[in-house]
């Protein structure tokens, strides 16, 4: 019998408890440091808090270093000449010693923050690691200086970070004023945009990734308003941009350094504003560009070679190379006529590109959703990619560097992970709100559209538990979706116990300690099967320290490898969620059908 091993299931699903709770498993000792992690844009400085657990009553002095994990020092970031402050990061004064390592914590002082600077450099290139902790005492009295902080330098071109959906399309309409999703151009319900003042239409979007949000223009005449957007649809007015020299627009993108080109139909004119919160012309307008050719549809800048490309009216594929410093358009190619279906002109309302420099342009008129490469040469035939609605006044956008999203041709099952409880509650100690759905940015499994909603009811949970000590019971939740084409068979789910963690074997009853949740008939927000935690009794499988599990749970220090026994140090759930006949159907649209949709709980405690 073949097992269906959840193609699409991340990484994280094997080691994402340990980051989740262990962050708060820190000594218990009188008098300890702790040390957060830290991010930041490349070439901004990271800023660590160090805390003490209680204050001191005389100076004490520490000397810090770092180690690299995929980060260079002195390359990707300094790891001498550090500097701290005393007074919550108003003012910084560098570090002591032979290095500039040694911070000194003043009498009575219980928090100060340490600044590491990064260093940019042009690669494109992953997100660079690298920990900070205490290497000595140099002076004073420190029961316990283990604690080590993260530090992510993240890459204006990352991925992991910056990149939380694949392609959006906003209708413009009032009544219809929605984030809608193009992946394999499927135009489903979306959600709708909340914080936009009444009557209010956006165009001219652009996906920013310096700071992983969307941006548009208000699309009406005589208001020149920027708003900034998640993609949940969540907006944020940042004001009205006076300088702009029209009142609508309808055709724009932002370049991977935040640079916003924005225009409209029938203009030659393209506007620059500057989106970038590193510069100091941050949401101010840097320039204004005199194109060769009117433009007639919305625009999009490549992630490769920085141009703009766009499809007028004629079918003609168009690329400008502008040049900033000079306001020019230093190069202008007419590719030709384009291969989009039918004898009528084209309405290109949403285009948009892909990591490998594809670009993407969607026909207003037919629905017809077409991919045409520009690397290394570019070609007007484009890839039919799929069919959606008829629509106007709409505008599409997307991160230029996520990878590209294969069309779904197989049975698929997706996984989120959360935090659903922490002794029963729903409130943490310095961490997230457990009773709603808290974003995983880094995870676009959260992201799919066939989710149940509202998802503060069917993906509610956190990625932060916060503070946790030992003795605490920590309850998780993997929710699992048949999201694929086709239904799923023989579905199996494992999740490691992360360290420092015992399995909570009663959690639901005597000797039950797992709760499955699945239906055929309705969505379940409560378990349907409480599962007992012995081997082959029922669907639910506890697997003790060091004995031996099935292939499907993984090394989660090499998630290549099956789980030994040796490494099985404490202890797996393993729930055979169905088994043929029985199989999970795939979901059509959000929560349908309902055995699309189910999760699986269970409780560790604290060691």
């Amino acid at each position: 019998m073949n097992e269906t091993i959840l193609r699409k299931t991340k990484p994280s699903i094997f080691v994402f408890a340990t980051l989740l709770a262990v962050t708060a498993a820190k000594s218990t000792l009188a008098q300890n440091v702790n040390i957060s992690d830290a991010i930041a844009q490349e070439g901004n400085p990271l800023t660590f808090d160090l805390t003490l657990s209680t204050p001191s009553t005389g100076n004490i002095v520490l000397n810090l270093n770092t180690t690299d994990i995929n980060a260079a020092g002195n390359i990707d970031y300094q790891n001498n000449n550090f500097q701290f402050s005393i007074d919550g990061g108003t003012n910084f004064q560098p570090g002591g010693g032979t290095n500039g390592t040694e911070i000194t914590i003043p009498s009575g002082v219980t928090n100060i923050q340490v600044q590491i600077d990064s260093i940019a450099d042009s690669n494109l290139e992953l997100d660079e690691t690298f920990t900070l902790r205490v290497a000595n005492l140099v002076s004073g009295t420190v029961d316990n200086i283990t604690d080590t902080g993260t530090g992510t330098i993240a890459d204006f071109n990352s991925t992991s970070v910056s990149c939380p959906t694949p392609s959006v399309l906003i209708i413009g309409n009032p009544s219809r004023r929605s984030l809608y999703d193009l992946t394999n151009a499927t135009i489903d319900p979306g959600t709708p945009i909340t914080g936009l003042d009444p009557g209010v239409t956006l165009n001219a979007t652009g996906f920013n990734i310096i700071d992983r949000y969307f941006y548009g223009l208000e699309d009406v005449n005589g208001d020149r308003s920027l708003y900034r957007f998640d993609s949940f649809g969540n907006a944020l007015k940042l004001g009205e941009i006076a300088s702009l020299n029209f009142g609508r627009y309808n055709s724009g993108d932002i370049d991977l350094d935040g640079y916003y080109y924005a225009s409209n139909s029938g203009r030659t004119l393209i506007e620059v504003l500057d989106l970038n919160p590193n510069r100091s012309t941050y949401l101010t307008k840097i320039a204004t560009i005199t194109s060769p050719i009117t433009l007639s549809s919305d625009l999009a800048v490549s992630p490769i070679d920085n141009r703009i490309y766009f499809i007028r009216n004629n079918r003609d594929l168009w690329s400008l190379e502008i040049d900033l410093a000079t306001q020019s358009v230093i190069s202008s190619i007419n590719f030709g006529q384009t291969n989009f279906p039918g004898t009528t002109s084209v309405a290109t309302g949403a285009a948009f590109f892909d990591v490998d420099g594809n670009f993407y342009a969607y026909n207003n008129r037919t629905g017809d959703l077409l991919r045409f490469p520009t690397q290394p040469t570019v070609s007007t035939t484009g890839q039919f990619i799929g069919q959606g609605s008829i629509v106007n006044n709409n505008d599409g956008t997307r991160c230029s560097i996520a990878p590209v999203v294969p069309t779904l041709t197989a049975p698929e099952l997706i996984l989120v992970k959360r935090i659903a409880a922490i002794n029963g509650n729903i409130l943490t100690n310095g961490g997230q709100d457990l009773s709603i759905f808290n974003n995983d940015f880094n995870d676009l499994n959260d992201n799919n559209p066939n989710w149940p909603t509202p998802l503060n009811t069917f993906l509610r949970g956190g990625i932060n538990g916060g503070l946790v000590r030992p003795g605490d019971e920590v309850e998780y939740i993997i929710y699992f979706l048949s999201s694929g084409v086709g239904a799923v068979r023989n579905v199996k789910i494992c999740s490691v116990l992360p360290t420092n963690t015992n399995f909570v074997a009663d959690a639901f009853g005597i000797n039950s300690g797992i709760a499955l949740a699945n239906s055929n008939s309705i969505l379940p927000i409560a378990p349907t099967d409480l599962l007992t935690n012995n081997i082959n009794d029922d669907r639910g499988n506890f697997y003790p320290p060091f004995s031996q599990t099935p292939d499907v749970c993984k090394d989660p220090n090499n998630l290549t490898n099956p789980l030994t026994a040796a490494n099985n140090t404490n202890g797996a759930v393993v729930v055979n969620v169905v088994s043929d006949p029985v199989i999970l159907d795939n979901a059509i649209a959000p929560g349908n059908p309902a055995n699309s949709y189910g999760f699986i709980r269970f409780k560790v405690r604290i060691e």
